[in-house]
């Protein structure tokens, strides 16, 4: 553990200052860096991370018991207004933009939130780790306690 948490600090030091589109890119280094004997593995993420790097992190991690947890605020497409303006943020770049809200926008929104889900899942299952812990933002300890129990391998 140790000298993943080293890998990965020495990672985030050479590229401070420079902004990355994806900033998850030292996972597949760290998950290689665990080594042969089987462990426990929280990987913790939004996981709004390209699908490549994705799959690269979850062969790096074949042979551990890894357990996925999600982070996403139900807010961030549900309590989307179906009419206005709406302002933005992408939490990777900081960068801001505006949307006029409209009900095609709305249920677009939505659909992709859901596609997305069922496609992370199914990524999950596929690599072999058990079933992501979907967390919003108002999560217990007891959920993941829950989770581990009801998905003991």
């Amino acid at each position: 553990a140790q000298q993943v948490a080293t890998q990965c600090t020495h990672f985030w030091q050479q590229r401070s200052g420079a902004r990355q589109r994806y900033q998850s890119g030292a996972m597949p280094q760290a998950a290689a860096a665990l080594g042969a004997q089987r462990a426990l593995v929280f990987l913790i993420s939004d996981f709004y991370w390209p699908a490549e790097l994705l799959t690269r992190t979850l062969a790096a991690c074949e042979g551990h018991d890894v357990v996925p947890l999600v982070l996403r605020d139900p807010a961030a497409f549900e309590q989307v207004p179906a009419f206005g303006w709406a302002r933005v943020r992408d939490m990777e770049t900081g960068q801001e933009t505006g949307l006029m809200m409209r009900p095609a926008l709305q249920a677009r929104m939505h659909a992709h939130a859901k596609q997305q889900r069922a496609l992370l899942s199914a990524t999950f299952a596929r690599h072999g780790t058990r079933p992501p812990l979907w967390l919003a933002p108002q999560w217990r300890p007891e959920q993941l306690s829950q989770h581990l129990l009801e998905t003991c391998a």
